[in-house]
């Protein structure tokens, strides 16, 4: 698992449509999440053996990934936000 660098995230930020953030944090706000979307996250983060938070607002829920030990983004967090975004793309594969 490797740190990100400010470039990497902004690298990182350019493959992942809809996230945003920094070194420490990178998230994503969807206004309503297709049924059974959130079971299927989770299946992922159990493959990956990494989590994000899921946080229920006003605008949507964010997904919001970081590397709690490490206190910053990884390589993991980037990986976990690209198959997110796979789940969103296409919600009932």
């Amino acid at each position: 698992m490797a740190d990100l660098t400010p470039e990497d995230v902004a690298k990182a930020l350019e493959r992942l449509p809809g996230w945003s953030g920094g070194t420490d944090r990178i998230s994503r706000t969807v206004p309503c999440l297709p049924e059974g979307l959130l079971d299927r996250v989770h299946a992922a983060e159990e493959e990956l053996d990494h989590h994000v938070v899921v946080e229920q607002g006003v605008g949507g829920t964010a997904l919001v990934a970081w590397t709690h030990s490490r206190g910053c983004v990884t390589d993991r967090d980037v990986e976990l936000a690209l198959r997110i975004n796979a789940l969103l793309d296409h919600p009932g594969a």
